[in-house]
């Protein structure tokens, strides 16, 4: 069930609100822990009722892992926790890959076929591994099985996240003046909720038409241009960042609805002056989680063992070559190849996340420089923040290439039309922009109204759409800013936006903006309408 869908919206979610209202209001605290639970696994199997039997196994399993673990704290109890959740999460999202891979590799046909991938398992196999480490370091546990369950299972987060850390919501269920239906909590849950649905209705899946027909193209193995390819690779960073923000908003609006504030998960990356700023921004709790459980860990063991050899650990001798490549790089490596292996099966998600790996390396490499010589003039002054915007934006916008494409093979072939192998070919209407300028377009090698891809030239409007988006990313304030009066999100972070801009933008109860968020949720209900709209990119992780 998707939560941009008729079913969801006017009757799920309406019957769980009315529901969950009526018990939390005159039954035991535990029924409405109860209620919920319930409805988040109708909500789950709605999709596929034959693979609900996974997410129970998981929670339950996980639930009685830390029991034990909360009466003792054997490591080895531990790591079979851990090898219980990355063996199920691996045979559901990696058998079929490394099966056939293997296959390939020997000779030998033993490929793993008709295995359906769990929605979810990616999120609900990292929350509870957070959970294991931390009961098994005496930090947190959870005595009811109702309250573990609905952690685990709550319908907003549960099936592209955030992924939510046991500490920021168990509290909250356990909170019964918290964990309730309100006016104010349904107006400003349904208000994030509406501002999300016209993000990914109304945004990110129009963006998106024209990158699935060029890419489309390339797969097929036809040559795209240049301009094309480089309109179409916007395009997709433009739907993916609008699909995944419109997400974020409705699974915190839903959230709010019953009282219960989830952590950032989106904080417009498009913003960010580097690499370093962008993995901050993106997926935050995904980055917040390996950097804790994984990137930390491989940190810190370098800096033990030079405490143990009485080394210094000092800022400047961490930045020696051979300490700064064992204490950041690697671990920074390990961790973007981890990012990239989440988020799917295929050589494109691991070099995914390797190109990531070494593009964050490359930054911090080159900010160890600039602050240690001082080069201010590379990052105390607008043109440094504008030239950073550009060339992060440029970076990354390669690196979701790689994302995006269906093997590496159409990654390498659309690499060479965004790099000019296949001429700069523009359509014959392009030309009058050249009048008087009659030889410039031979030195610069374009041509006009011929090659491969007359049908799918991009046209005026769509590189006007193009600028014309990147500009409203870059400087109107995201959700979290407009809502921030109103506790939208755990640990809020620092706006990013001109102060004067968010005053303009500033949510606040009244005629003007409840009119203003009606048609922001009916132009979403009419695109609904419109036409058949596409599953969240991270739907199925």
């Amino acid at each position: 069930m998707l939560f941009h869908s008729f079913e969801f919206i006017f009757g799920f979610l309406v019957l769980v609100v009315l529901g969950f209202a009526v018990i939390s209001k005159y039954a035991p605290s535990i029924w409405s822990l109860v209620f919920m639970v319930v409805a988040s696994l109708i909500f789950y199997g709605w999709w596929d009722w034959n693979l609900l039997w996974v997410l129970v196994f998981s929670v339950v399993v996980n639930y009685v892992f830390g029991c034990v673990l909360e009466r003792r704290k054997a490591k080895w109890l531990l790591v079979a926790g851990i090898m219980f959740n990355v063996l199920l999460l691996g045979w559901y999202k990696y058998a079929v890959f490394f099966s056939g891979a293997l296959s390939d590799l020997i000779g030998v046909d033993f490929a793993i076929t008709g295995i359906v991938l769990p929605l979810a398992i990616s999120f609900f196999t990292f929350q509870q591994i957070a959970y294991l480490v931390d009961v098994h370091s005496g930090l947190d546990f959870e005595r009811s099985f109702v309250r573990y369950a609905l952690f685990v299972v709550f319908f907003p987060q549960l099936i592209a996240g955030p992924i939510v850390h046991h500490a920021d919501v168990l509290p909250q269920f356990n909170d019964r003046q918290k964990f309730r239906v309100t006016l104010e909590n349904l107006g400003i849950g349904l208000t994030i909720f509406s501002i999300g649905l016209f993000k990914k209705i109304v945004i990110a899946d129009s963006i998106g038409i024209y990158p699935d027909l060029v890419f489309e193209q390339v797969a097929l193995g036809s040559e795209v241009s240049f301009l094309a390819a480089w309109v179409a690779s916007l395009s997709f960073l433009l739907q993916v960042y609008f699909d995944f923000s419109g997400y974020s908003d409705m699974a915190i609006g839903l959230a709010r609805m019953f009282g219960i504030v989830l952590p950032q998960n989106f904080n417009s990356p498009l913003k960010a002056r580097s690499i370093i700023d962008f993995w901050q921004r993106w997926h935050i709790t995904l980055t917040h989680f390996l950097n804790s459980y994984v990137f930390n860990t491989l940190m810190f063991r370098e800096i033990r063992r030079r405490i143990a050899h009485n080394l210094p650990v000092t800022p400047k001798a961490m930045r020696q070559p051979a300490v700064f490549i064992r204490s950041f790089c690697i671990p920074a490596m390990i961790t973007m190849f981890l990012i990239g292996v989440w988020h799917g099966a295929g050589y494109q998600f691991f070099v995914f996340g390797l190109v990531n790996g070494f593009t964050l390396v490359v930054n911090h490499a080159w900010k160890n420089i600039t602050r240690a010589y001082k080069w201010k003039v590379f990052y105390e002054n607008r043109t440094a923040n504008i030239v950073g915007l550009v060339l992060t934006i440029i970076t990354i916008n390669f690196t979701f290439v790689i994302f995006r494409a269906q093997n590496m093979d159409v990654t390498l072939a659309f690499f060479e039309s965004m790099i000019g192998m296949n001429g700069l070919v523009l359509p014959q209407s392009y030309a009058s922009l050249f009048a008087g300028l009659a030889g410039l377009p031979a030195l610069l090698g374009i041509q006009f109204g011929v090659g491969t891809d007359a049908n799918i030239y991009p046209t005026l409007l769509d590189l006007m759409a193009i600028v014309f988006f990147y500009v409203f990313v870059v400087t109107l304030p995201n959700t979290q800013e407009i809502m921030r009066e109103w506790n939208p999100v755990l640990d809020f972070n620092k706006a990013t936006t001109s102060e004067r801009i968010i005053q303009l933008f500033q949510w606040k109860p009244g005629i003007m903006h409840g009119v203003a968020m009606s048609v922001i949720f009916l132009a979403g209900l009419a695109y609904i309408v419109r036409r058949d709209s596409n599953a969240f990119i991270y739907f199925q992780f």
